[in-house]
């Protein structure tokens, strides 16, 4: 009985010893499946990981990027800024020299006016003196009156004047000096 006894532990240790290697086996089966997948979800995190750390480079560089077209379109509004009060500037130069060349054409042209003025004036005066001096020097007509005075249309008065002077030419002039 003990031999069945015995053989009957024997047996339920070798069917334990069998359980055990099976509890084994089966424990490395899942320790090796749990550690394939803690790998695979590694793998997956690290290459997740890879992923964001490359799509914040990229995100990086296009803030670089943006970064220095801003600053640039700031710098270019500057330069525009500066261009255009310069032109500005220009503008209102130029107005004022128009300004300055409006009222010192308008100077100019009242100027011109009073000249012109003068020498309508100046051209009255010698033209009534001339009158005054041919009356005073001309001879009486027979009716009372004076002859008329300096020829200026007859042919006679192209003949040399001091040969004619004081003679009556065929108009009934008289040449003067």
């Amino acid at each position: 009985m003990i031999a069945l006894r015995v053989a009957a532990l024997e047996k339920a240790l070798e069917i334990a010893h069998e359980m055990a290697e099976e509890a084994v086996a089966g424990v490395e089966k899942a320790l090796e499946l749990a550690n394939k997948r803690a790998e695979e979800a590694a793998q997956n995190e690290a290459e997740e990981w890879r992923t964001q750390r490359r799509m914040a480079e990229e995100a990086a560089q296009e803030v670089l990027i943006l970064s220095k077209a801003m600053e640039a379109a700031a710098e270019q509004a500057a330069v525009e800024s500066q261009r255009r009060a310069t032109a500005e500037a220009m503008c209102e130069e130029q107005a004022k020299q128009l300004a300055e060349l409006s009222e010192a054409l308008e100077t100019s042209k009242a100027k011109e006016r009073q000249e012109a003025e003068r020498m309508e004036m100046a051209l009255s005066d010698l033209a009534l003196r001339e009158a005054q001096k041919a009356a005073a020097c001309a001879p009486e007509s027979g009716d009372g009156g004076f002859l008329n005075v300096e020829c200026s249309e007859c042919s006679e008065c192209s003949a040399d004047s001091a040969d004619l002077e004081g003679s009556e030419c065929s108009e009934g002039f008289v040449h003067l000096e």
